[in-house]
């Protein structure tokens, strides 16, 4: 019974486990996640896009300074569109988490943003002038938060091929971009007029969401687990103390751990005594009271002392 319970329990925490791992995992998407916690002072080359977040935690280290420099096709430009921008304020009117953009593959090239990026209010949509485009983050030693998510896309600038989406902007993606819940045009004309079947086959993600939901998800099966194994163990253990026999021998040492339940109780010096069925320790009556073999092997009555209040019967 014991080894089945067991069974069940490793079985259903199991099952629970693979059932909130495939509520919070997403699926496939059009573009592949970059972290800048893990891809630091590297170059990433694309052909239709790529999502950039400042780091894989739920917020970003201190004492960063890492960029990530992405470059696409000729006749191509980037294009870098927020989705989330959560910056470390200004402090007394000066950035001390800064976001950068520069016009080349690394940071010595001109820089995009006239003033350094910071605080809540995410910068408009940035391109570059050429087949390059730089994205560079410094914090300071103190504050942190959220970061940044942003889309890099590869465009073109109208008319647009056959093979290329329009966008109302003028700009030109690469068609496998519309309706994928990412705005890579950077007004949205690529995620409307698209029907729930187009939705449905990319899934977004912020790897925030995705973090906070996996350790809930997993709390909560180890907690289920837990809670569940101290159920059967308890259950087992109360099981195979009540199908143990009374021993022959009436008399244990003070030091065993048996507990006092009504099975088993307390006397003044003769250590644990087995009760009759029915018996209740506190009568005084000599016939209800369990009789002992004495030490010559013959039968008699012998006398039980009442527990006194302190000892305890459960």
């Amino acid at each position: 019974m014991y080894d089945v319970s067991v069974k069940m329990n490793s079985f259903l925490c199991s099952n629970v486990f693979i059932f909130i791992l495939s509520l919070i995992i997403p699926s496939a998407s059009s573009i592949s996640t970059v972290y800048l916690t893990t891809s630091c002072n590297q170059t990433v080359a694309i052909t239709t896009g790529i999502s950039l977040q400042s780091s894989t935690a739920l917020s970003y280290p201190n004492s960063m300074n890492c960029y990530l420099a992405v470059t696409v096709p000729t006749n191509y430009k980037v294009v870098a569109v927020f989705r989330r921008y959560e910056i470390e304020d200004q402090l007394n009117g000066v950035c001390n988490d800064i976001v950068n953009f520069y016009d080349g593959v690394d940071t010595s090239s001109s820089p995009l943003n006239l003033d350094h990026n910071c605080g809540y209010i995410a910068p408009t949509n940035i391109t570059s002038t050429g087949t390059s485009l730089t994205v560079q983050l410094v914090t300071d030693s103190t504050v942190t938060n959220r970061g940044f998510d942003l889309i890099l896309s590869a465009f073109s600038y109208a008319p647009c091929s056959s093979n290329q989406f329009s966008c109302t902007n003028s700009l030109c993606i690469s068609s496998s971009l519309k309706c994928d819940n990412y705005d890579q045009c950077g007004d949205q004309s690529d995620e409307s007029d698209c029907t729930d079947a187009e939705l449905a086959n990319s899934e977004s993600s912020d790897n925030s969401a995705l973090i906070a939901g996996i350790a809930i998800g997993v709390g909560s099966v180890v907690v289920i687990c837990v809670l569940i194994g101290i159920y059967v163990y308890r259950q087992y253990r109360w099981k195979m103390f009540l199908k143990d026999p009374l021993p022959i021998i009436q008399q244990w040492d003070n030091q065993s751990n048996y507990p006092l339940t009504r099975k088993y109780y307390k006397t003044y010096n003769d250590g644990y005594h087995s009760m009759k069925n029915g018996s209740d320790p506190n009568m005084s009556s000599s016939q209800d009271r369990p009789s002992t073999p004495n030490s010559g092997g013959s039968s008699s009555k012998s006398i039980i002392k009442i527990p006194k209040s302190g000892d305890s019967i459960a």
